[in-house]
């Protein structure tokens, strides 16, 4: 049996990853030794299993968003004919790494990266959803070492179904 939120999560990072007409593709602008720029493709990833400061400081300077399950809220079960359903809203965090805050400093900041990410997500249906995604809010969550991290909550409604 499919795990559903695996399923979504992978649904998650397929969408924040993919090259979609009209929208900007995420990417960070990195200098090089030369004085130029390059865009970098930004990494998306699930939550590392042993995250350590050293970890998430490699994910700033390359930027990167890390998708992570964060619970579920279910709704009064009911009866329709002889199965019980049950909704489900799923919460997802994707937390964004940068090691700036604005496109002055870098060419590509936190907050344009909060953006992109939010663009890309809402009114997208997962597989294994119901509805599409709705943006619940985002939010500063730490900085050290010059990494910064910000994290958007995302809700997903699913159903869960059993017949009698």
């Amino acid at each position: 049996m499919p795990c559903i939120i695996t399923e979504i999560e992978d649904s998650i990072k397929a969408r924040l990853g993919a090259v979609i007409t009209g929208a900007p593709n995420l990417v960070k602008v990195m200098p090089k030794a030369d004085g130029s720029t390059v865009e970098v493709p930004v990494k998306i990833e699930s939550y590392p299993r042993q995250p350590s400061e050293q970890i998430l400081v490699a994910l700033a300077s390359s930027g990167a968003v890390v998708v992570r399950y964060t619970g579920s809220k279910y709704s009064p079960k009911r009866v329709v004919g002889s199965i019980t359903v049950q909704d489900r809203t799923m919460m997802y965090e994707c937390l964004v790494f940068s090691d700036s805050l604005q496109a002055r400093d870098t060419g590509t900041g936190i907050y344009e990266l909060l953006d992109l990410a939010a663009l890309r997500l809402i009114g997208y249906k997962p597989d294994g959803g119901v509805d599409g995604i709705e943006l619940v809010q985002d939010d500063y969550l730490a900085e050290g070492k010059g990494s910064w991290t910000y994290g958007i909550l995302v809700s997903v409604k699913t159903q869960i179904q059993k017949p009698a």
